[in-house]
């Protein structure tokens, strides 16, 4: 059973933006948000998850993630219809072992099926299409079956809590015990210890913990097995590694700056990054 939670997100749609915010929501849903597919062709229909033969990386997750948040916070009809494509096509594209998305990605490439099972569960929390639990419920079977045999790596070893955190959301919903063994797994095994970095304040030394993406995704590791074991020392090895970033990278405003690395006290301090891999 997961540790209780004082605080529970909200969905989507369920609070209204007002006044400056609203305004500014406003601007990214008429600016690129509305209007992405004419400034970049790979997010637009030849994208391979819609069925095209365009890019079928991240990409399209990473878009669709966004734009299902910003569609339900704006009750905007226009951009829900776009989500919609992207939401169905991924729901059918499932396979009968439970995989999912473009035909010719590699199956376990763990991290680009990442954020569209945010994108998932926040269309679920915002309208309770049914369909995302019995589709999130046989792909966590499917990698379950296989995550030994393709254990995380690379980027999913960084980002290995935005896929823990899934399974554990799905958890809520099911109550099937199996998807606690598999955020264990998720969590362990291949996954970076970002908590040992903070302890150590050793993250430049690793082109995969200075990287500024990993190191926003990284801090969920320690909150999320703290959510599944209720270990304090978790909680601890948080506060140690916002503070860390804090100290080590903060920007007076109170964020970590990044172009691609966190570059440190001066845009010399950190390395130079490791050659583009996936």
């Amino acid at each position: 059973m997961l540790n209780q939670r004082p605080l529970t997100p909200l969905p989507p749609g369920s609070v209204r933006a007002e006044g400056w915010l609203h305004t500014q929501l406003r601007r990214q849903a008429d600016g690129l948000t509305g209007h992405v597919g004419e400034t970049f062709p790979d997010l637009g229909p030849n994208s391979a998850w819609l069925g095209g033969t365009g890019e079928k990386w991240e990409r399209g997750p990473y878009y669709t993630r966004g734009l299902v948040e910003l569609a339900w916070t704006l009750d905007d009809a226009g951009l829900k219809a776009e989500a919609m494509r992207w939401i169905n096509w991924t729901l059918g594209s499932q396979r009968n072992d439970g995989a999912f998305g473009p035909p010719d990605l590699d199956p376990f490439d763990w991290w680009p099926r990442m954020p569209m099972l945010n994108a998932l569960q926040a269309y679920h929390e915002a309208t309770g299409d049914v369909r995302v639990i019995d589709f999130l419920t046989r792909y966590f079977l499917f990698q379950r079956a296989y995550l030994d045999a393709h254990p995380l790596s690379q980027w999913a070893t960084a980002r290995a809590a935005d896929n823990a955190l899934s399974a554990l959301w799905l958890y809520t919903r099911t109550a099937d015990a199996w998807l606690l063994e598999l955020g264990a797994a998720l969590l362990g095994g291949a996954a970076i210890d970002w908590a040992a970095h903070y302890r150590a304040r050793t993250l430049e030394q690793d082109y995969w913990t200075v990287h500024a993406v990993n190191v926003a995704e990284g801090v969920r590791h320690p909150a999320a097995r703290y959510w599944l074991t209720g270990d304090p020392d978790h909680l601890d090895a948080l506060d140690l590694g916002l503070a860390y970033l804090r100290d080590a990278h903060g920007q007076i405003e109170g964020c970590t700056p990044a172009t691609s690395c966190s570059p440190g006290a001066t845009p010399h301090a950190a390395p130079r990054p490791a050659p583009w891999s996936r």
